[in-house]
């Protein structure tokens, strides 16, 4: 499935419900804040994104504007593409400001984390 914009008409996501997916694969393109919102409003399972985000600054926004919920999201910051080690620990530690468990970026990596 192509990624989707925030163009309108928005798409509904509701028919995937039925399907109990894990986790609904990048939706759309992480840096549009307003559709990352709008499919977190009308998808019920959990979302992932994140992935070709490489910057704290871009983490920080994403959590910042799309809406995502820390119950369920899935966040894929990558530490060989985000900038290193060393920023990707800087990600991690935003993370807990805002209130998300680190375990949210290995939820689909099956990993327990406590």
């Amino acid at each position: 499935m192509a990624a989707l914009t925030s163009r309108p008409p928005w798409p509904t996501r509701t028919p995937l419900a039925p399907y109990g997916l894990r986790w609904y694969e990048e939706p759309g393109d992480p840096l549009d804040y307003q559709l990352q919102a709008k499919l977190a409003d009308e998808y019920p399972g959990p979302m992932a994104t994140g992935e070709n985000l490489f910057s704290l600054q871009d983490a920080r926004n994403l959590i910042r504007y799309a809406q995502l919920r820390s119950d369920r999201d899935i966040l894929q910051f990558d530490c060989a593409l985000s900038y290193g080690l060393v920023e990707y620990l800087r990600i991690l530690g935003m993370l807990k400001e805002y209130g998300w468990s680190r375990c949210a970026a290995f939820r689909m990596e099956g990993i327990r984390c406590r």
